[in-house]
């Protein structure tokens, strides 16, 4: 197993240093031609080993390289573009510190964007692939109360390189022909884990882990605490993600104005009642707003607040509408006042968040966004409990990058037709 990890790690460095190898190449092409002057040759000389050197050694330094390119998992992308980004910003420090002015800042450009496409390219190309012909290694569950069917069902949608092949509880539990061990953290007793000496260990995490999740390791007289500040709120990552929410509503607003305008028109023409549905939903801080959206039911339905598989309720043009998302669109205005971010744990009814654990309502210390990760892994296929997880889970280790990551996989899933994101 671990021969395969490092053959993993060797070719994903020698394809990756044939990507930066193709990204100056391109950068070269397109910034000089086919004749390079004589200064920019002289130039190039420091400039191309401190490229390998930086784009390679952010890679290594972020793990990437331990990382399975045939079967990523969700945030391995989101990693490699924090990687790419280091990188990125490690290369204009060592040419400005270095005083290497004369280098072209267009080559840069199109060295950064080359290098970004191709990286992200073949490990896209591999994933797809390795879906397809890669073995699947086994695992086996040791505990109880877990469905192992839909469990399997995620894990394949998800591109996991493992499936679980049975259930057996920690007495009865005897080493079999699995590689890797799945259990709770509840569960994880010394014993149990000196058993599985050699396997690769899943632990299912808990709430307690899940808020534990984003804490630093501090060793203090042979004692190891872990230290955590709760619920993410570093106000640099706040300022970015307010800006970032602010540039992407007003564009999306003037981008898909046509579309707005005519989805209004569609609405009137095909059902009575207002354009929009407008609903309190509570916020940050347990702080209501009202929350805009299209109006895809008949106007005056009475009934359960969630809608089921062919609610009646529903219009067939809200039907289409839900189906593609487009119903979301007005909370872009909600994003742009304040109400909402890009991305956030969805935001409920009063009603809804008064039945909500302790735990859960920790979730109120963050914004509420558009889409999050119960969109985009599973929504209603998720049970309350999962939702409650991922988005305690968001709260504690929010990132742009992972924000970056859940935008991506929300496009996604709208044109696979996952459900609404």
């Amino acid at each position: 197993m671990k021969s395969l990890r490092g053959l993993n790690s060797i070719i994903g460095l020698i394809f990756d240093a044939a990507v930066v190898y193709l990204g100056i190449s391109s950068a070269i092409f397109f910034r000089f031609g086919n004749e390079i002057p004589e200064l920019d040759r002289a130039v190039l000389t420091f400039v191309i080993p401190t490229i390998f050197l930086t784009r390679l050694g952010a890679f290594y330094a972020a793990g990437i390289y331990r990382r399975s390119f045939i079967h990523p998992r969700i945030f391995d992308y989101s990693d490699m573009l924090q990687a790419w980004a280091s990188g990125t910003v490690i290369l204009v420090a060592v040419i400005f510190f270095g005083r290497v002015l004369e280098t072209s800042r267009l080559f840069l450009v199109y060295e950064a964007i080359a290098n970004f496409i191709l990286a992200t390219g073949w490990r896209a190309a591999f994933s797809v692939w390795g879906r397809r012909v890669a073995p699947v290694r086994k695992a086996v569950f040791v505990g109880s109360g877990l469905d192992i069917e839909r469990l399997n069902f995620f894990l394949e949608r998800e591109g996991w390189e493992f499936r679980i092949s049975r259930s057996v509880s920690p007495e009865e539990w005897e080493r079999g022909d699995e590689e890797i061990l799945i259990v709770r953290t509840d569960d994880a007793n010394p014993g149990l884990i000196a058993k599985a000496v050699g396997m690769d260990i899943v632990a299912i995490a808990g709430m307690s882990e899940i808020l534990l999740s984003g804490a630093t390791p501090i060793q203090l007289g042979g004692t190891v605490f872990l230290e955590t500040r709760g619920v993410r709120n570093d106000r640099h990552y706040l300022a970015a993600k307010r800006s970032f929410d602010i540039v992407a509503a007003t564009f999306g607003l003037i981008l898909f104005s046509p579309l707005i305008i005519l989805i209004s028109m569609a609405i009137k023409l095909t059902s009575k009642g207002s354009v929009f549905f407008i609903q309190k939903r509570v916020g940050i801080r347990g702080k209501e707003f009202r929350i805009i959206k299209f109006r895809t039911m008949r106007s005056g339905s009475k009934g359960p607040g969630r809608t089921e598989e062919n609610d009646s309720r529903v219009t067939s043009f809200g039907r289409f509408l839900r189906l593609w998302s487009l119903d979301e669109l007005p909370q872009l205005l909600n994003v742009l006042i304040g109400n909402m971010s890009i991305v956030g744990p969805r935001p409920e009814i009063l009603e809804v968040v008064e039945k909500w654990s302790e735990w859960r309502k920790q979730v109120l210390m963050v914004q509420p966004g558009i889409t999050g990760l119960v969109q985009v892994l599973g929504r209603d296929e998720l049970s309350e409990e999962e939702k409650e997880r991922l988005d305690l889970f968001y709260a504690m280790n929010r990132s742009l990058e992972m924000d970056v990551s859940i935008i991506l996989r929300t496009l996604r899933s709208i044109v696979k037709y996952r459900g609404r994101a």
